[in-house]
């Protein structure tokens, strides 16, 4: 599983726009973006739109919820493992 590189903070004081893609072997699953308050989740997958629009404290937290439900005994989550 993979993040892409965070958000940045430009010398001007704005910051520049970075999603990060969540990825669980070869196949992406979703993005989180920064927003106020923390990440926002946005899924690719339909196994995964119980987690659209949630805010996680941070990239890592979002990736573990993602992780954790492809993990789980869930049958259909199986073309997730990377097999």
């Amino acid at each position: 599983m993979k993040i892409e590189p965070p958000l940045e903070v430009q010398a001007d004081g704005s910051s520049a726009f970075y999603a990060h893609l969540i990825e669980v072997g070869r196949r992406a699953l979703g993005v989180v973006a920064a927003a106020s308050g923390g990440y926002r989740f946005f899924a690719f997958e339909s196994e995964l739109s119980f987690l659209e629009g949630r805010l996680f404290e941070s990239a890592d937290s979002a990736r573990s919820a993602v992780l954790a439900f492809c993990r789980s005994s869930v049958p259909s989550t199986a073309r997730f493992d990377g097999a």
